[in-house]
């Protein structure tokens, strides 16, 4: 358990349609081979809407200048080379209290230490751990954000069942582990909210929560921002952490919820597996990429 202070059949009941993910899946296939890139073809209309309906629907979304404050320093979008021009941490102030007393906060912070970064290591799950993870999935779908993203998935033919089973479809998409290097040394999760290492670079780590907590345990050197966009809410940085593996390029959604992040991959991966994705959310135009390395395996989502 983190500490704020220091800083599928067999798999799940409710489960991704198999009649309706097979022509999907041929579908992308097709595409592929038109785009070897998948390039989007201009904004998704649809998840625009959907996504600006969560975010506004988000009551646990942190304010700019009152819940948080940034200090971006030096701007890197021209430098090639990994150097150190921002002399302060990146987040000047988070309203820690919200981190401790949301109950998606609180439960998201929970999970940050459960994992060993190095890929190529399985992971050891403890009982403790798979109760966290479990605490965190029923927090998500209490939410206003989950239950119109189950409403949504189910309005799409992406899923069948109720809504608790709908939890266990989260927790397989997001806590089973797999393999990247070596048997059960992976999950989504670890990957795009944890962070991993892989010879001398950090994979992942696409979350602002991840990210502050790091940088306040001086375990992060913010070395400066390569792009902003939305007043500084959509933040593409560069960084290294205290075993020095780099990052040279990262993107995080400042001051979002747990559940609107997981909401935003979970569907971005059941309509668009391996697809770049351009929407607005709520006048933010974001591109979404994610990757899977299998059908029910997601590899990464991120916002850039």
């Amino acid at each position: 358990m983190a500490i704020l202070s220091s800083s599928f059949e067999n798999l799940y009941s409710f489960r991704i349609i198999h009649d309706v993910l097979e022509p999907v899946r041929l579908s992308f296939k097709f595409n592929s081979r038109v785009s070897d890139h998948n390039e989007p073809h201009g904004e998704n209309k649809e998840l625009s809407e959907f996504y600006t309906k969560l975010y506004k629907a988000d009551e646990n979304k942190l304010r700019p200048g009152i819940d948080y404050k940034l200090n971006l320093q030096a701007n890197l979008e021209n430098t090639r080379k990994l150097v150190d021009l921002s002399t302060k941490p990146l987040f000047e102030f988070v309203d820690e209290d919200i981190l401790r007393n949301r109950p998606t906060f609180a439960k998201f912070v929970a999970l940050l230490d459960n994992y060993n970064p190095q890929v190529g290591v399985t992971e050891i799950v403890t009982e403790q751990q798979q109760k966290e993870e479990d605490d965190f999935i029923n927090e998500l779908l209490k939410t206003e954000v989950m239950k119109m993203t189950y409403n949504f998935l189910i309005e799409k033919q992406k899923l069948s069942g109720d809504i608790k089973n709908f939890g266990k479809f989260l927790k397989d998409l997001w806590f089973k582990r797999y393999k990247r290097r070596s048997p059960g040394d992976s999950s989504a999760f670890e990957h795009v909210f944890v962070g991993e290492h892989k010879k001398s670079k950090i994979l992942g780590l696409h979350n602002w929560i991840q990210f502050y907590l790091k940088e306040k345990n001086k375990e992060i050197n913010y070395y400066g921002w390569k792009k902003s966009i939305c007043n500084d809410r959509l933040l593409s940085l560069t960084y290294i952490d205290k075993d020095k593996y780099e990052k040279p390029i990262g993107g995080i959604f400042v001051g979002s919820s747990p559940e609107f992040d997981i909401a935003v991959y979970t569907v971005a991966f059941a309509l668009y597996p391996k697809s770049l994705t351009d929407v607005d959310i709520a006048g933010c135009k974001i591109r979404i990429t994610c990757h899977e390395l299998s059908p029910s395996e997601m590899s990464t989502c991120y916002m850039g």
